[in-house]
């Protein structure tokens, strides 16, 4: 895993395992002061208010965020859309 700046407020995450970022989407969105969590293939931008956290915080949370297969297999109802 990756942590990038992106401007004053923001971190884009980068992860190995594509599997891996919907569970960090969700890490992030559970952390104070974290305002969005937008998922790309393997990434994630990880918005945040500076008045209600730090850069610091934000990404000792996120590089301590759980994904494990546990918490991987909780990511959500399986949907189904028919192609035509």
């Amino acid at each position: 895993m990756r942590l990038l700046p992106y401007g004053a407020d923001a971190v884009l995450v980068e992860l190995d395992d594509p599997a891996a970022v919907i569970a960090m989407r969700s890490a992030a969105l559970a952390m104070p002061g974290v305002l969005d969590a937008v998922a790309g293939a393997q990434t994630v931008l990880v918005e945040f208010d500076l008045s209600l956290t730090s850069v610091g915080a934000v990404r000792a949370g996120l590089q301590s965020a759980p994904l494990s297969a546990a918490r991987l297999a909780r990511a959500g109802d399986v949907v189904e859309l028919d192609v035509r």
